[in-house]
């Protein structure tokens, strides 16, 4: 480009995509859940405020996957795509944390 531009990413609108899909799944998830209460109540006999402890659970559930499962994705992906002295050097700090 004239005038020492560089061309704009093209690639950086994928990276949107899995991101809203995912936020869309966890709403839908969610959703779902809780317009299954009511069934649950019935066949279960149970109280309302019994079966909401459902809802919290999952969500609790999920939160804490989301959690386990970035953390795990980011330690391979570091191990995989960084070069082995830098990925020496971000394992002796985390370690030292």
């Amino acid at each position: 480009m004239p005038g020492g531009e560089s061309a704009p990413p093209t690639g950086r609108w994928w990276v949107l995509a899995p991101i809203v899909t995912g936020t869309f799944m966890g709403g839908l998830d969610t959703y779902i859940v809780n317009v299954s209460l009511p069934t649950i109540t019935a066949t279960f006999g149970a109280e309302v405020a019994v079966i909401q402890w459902v809802s919290l659970a999952y969500l609790v559930a999920i939160t804490s996957s989301l959690v386990l499962c970035g953390r795990a994705a980011t330690t391979a992906l570091s191990l995989l795509l960084l070069p082995p002295p830098l990925t020496d050097c971000i394992s002796h700090a985390v370690r030292r944390s």
